[in-house]
């Protein structure tokens, strides 16, 4: 009966295969960025109130700029804010705060509708105002 040596390599010696490669990802096409005096809709991450006191979460309006945070602010922001932001009609949205961005002629600013159940029937009902500001219009404090 013959014994078999293992194939043991001593530790240290090889080294384990390289990681494979992440994906490749598309880079956005020129056609994707967003263009100065084009109209968007510009979807928030959070609520904000309008210079009409309603709040929304959308903003509906034309492109003036990207500005930087000495731009927008008139000072040099810390690492713990945004340093870039979007003017759009009348107001500037903090980059930050940008979740969506639709090249768009026009949105609808009809109010969103949404269903609710009493005593077993379902009733479709609107809300008071649209979630979509519509940064191009002029608002009277």
């Amino acid at each position: 009966m013959s014994r078999k040596t293992p194939n043991i390599k001593p530790a240290g010696l090889t080294k384990p295969p390289p990681p494979p490669a992440p994906p490749k990802t598309a880079m956005p096409d020129a056609n994707m960025m967003l263009t100065m005096d084009e109209k968007y809709l510009v979807i928030t991450d959070a609520w904000f109130y309008a210079p009409n006191g309603e709040r929304y979460r959308a903003v509906f309006g034309t492109v003036k700029g990207i500005r930087s945070d000495k731009e927008s602010l008139g000072i040099a922001t810390n690492r713990n804010s945004t340093n870039w932001y979007l003017a759009i009609g009348n107001m500037m949205i903090a980059g930050c705060q940008i979740h969506y961005c639709i090249k768009t002629d026009n949105v609808s600013s009809r109010p969103p509708t949404c269903d609710m159940a009493h005593e077993g029937k379902l009733f479709s009902v609107r809300e008071a105002i649209s979630h979509i500001y519509m940064a191009d219009e002029e608002y009277d404090a």
